[in-house]
């Protein structure tokens, strides 16, 4: 069943999509067409976390095949979230400087915290009201950060804001500075990983967080690598086989954790060449990229309540009302949600700015 789930993926792949044999899509990691790309790995990390929830033994024969497939790509189905993210906040500091970097405790941090939480409500609630778990203060304190959980995804939310807030350490250290702000941030992602692996986290909780310092630096020498690559098919091709092939050489070696943030970037880059080649077209896809956040903090709600359920028995049904009521939910929570932050945002920066001028005064 998963396979075909997976091959239903690869369908909306095809939806729409456009190549270009000669000559390159100048567009092809813009904000926009960057969505079809999260849609494909959004929709590939839920049918990685249903399998939390359903029993191997169930699963007909053919899934092998998308079993494998799952291991083999492993922490990879994440990897162009960060590298994505790395690039879309370089551009801004580039476009905005030292405005965009003084904004990012509330318009990014803050604000996926608040968003985070609101999220953790829920996941709070089914845990102790319908599963009788029970939690104390330390624990729901590092839930807040994504350090710890109520059976909702924790990590990537942990990292992503570690990494938003060591590019705002960076900024303030370098101003608009961008080249400093991004090695900033690699050492500061190096620190994380090494952190981590010290405390005792599991590897998959770090071990793609180079990537989005990756994708900064792809941003300060985009123009370079275009004008190199585009020159002809034959450069293009040969930088395509040199990250692809190397990512398919390094993979039996990816239990080390640093080749496995290497491989991690090699996965971004190999993908991001053939985006200026190939562009995805379907809508499915474009409105799956568009609400990332709530699809992936809110999927496995739905997915612990099923669990609890006799549709747990039939595998067609649970993971098509998991996949609908998710939809739905993360349509309520997009349209509620992030209105309700900015205007507690605009309160909160009201309440700021009025104390900062009687202090002056």
């Amino acid at each position: 069943m998963l396979i075909i789930l997976l091959c239903m993926i690869g369908v909306l792949m095809l939806v729409g999509t456009k190549v270009r044999p000669v000559g390159f899509f100048d567009d092809y990691i813009s904000a926009d067409k960057s969505q079809y790309i999260k849609g494909v790995f959004i929709l590939m990390v839920f049918l990685s976390h249903s399998l939390t929830y359903i029993d191997r033994a169930d699963l007909p024969a053919i899934d092998s095949y998308y079993l494998q497939f799952r291991f083999y790509m492993g922490q990879m189905i994440v990897a162009p979230f960060l590298f994505m993210s790395g690039y879309g906040v370089a551009s801004s500091i580039r476009a905005k400087g030292k405005q965009y970097i003084q904004t990012m405790p509330h318009r990014r941090i803050l604000m996926v915290l608040f968003q985070f939480n609101v999220a953790l409500i829920f996941y709070w609630f089914v845990g102790t009201q319908l599963k009788g778990n029970v939690y104390d203060w330390k624990w729901i304190l590092a839930s807040i950060v994504g350090w710890n959980g109520f059976g909702n995804s924790t990590w990537y939310i942990f990292c992503i804001l570690f990494l938003y807030l060591a590019t705002w350490v960076s900024g303030y250290l370098f101003g608009d500075r961008l080249s400093s702000i991004v090695a900033g941030v690699t050492l500061f992602s190096v620190i994380f990983a090494l952190v981590l692996h010290r405390v005792g986290r599991e590897a998959y909780t770090y071990n793609t967080c180079l990537t989005y310092a990756a994708g900064m630096w792809y941003l300060i020498y985009q123009d370079k690598l275009e004008q190199w690559l585009w020159k002809s098919n034959l450069r293009y091709l040969a930088a395509l086989l040199v990250t692809a092939g190397g990512y398919v050489l390094l993979h039996p070696y990816q239990e080390n954790e640093w080749i496995h943030q290497l491989n991690s970037i090699l996965f971004a880059l190999a993908l991001t060449l053939l985006t200026m080649k190939i562009q995805l077209g379907s809508k499915i896809l474009h409105y799956c990229g568009r609400h990332l956040f709530s699809l992936y903090i809110l999927q496995r709600l739905f997915m612990i309540v099923f669990d609890m359920t006799w549709v747990i028995e039939y595998l067609w049904m649970y993971m098509a009302l998991s996949f609908i009521t998710t939809f739905a939910i993360s349509a309520i929570f997009d349209a509620v949600v992030p209105k309700l932050y900015r205007t507690l945002e605009q309160a909160g920066l009201a309440v700021w700015h009025s104390f900062v001028k009687e202090r002056a005064n």
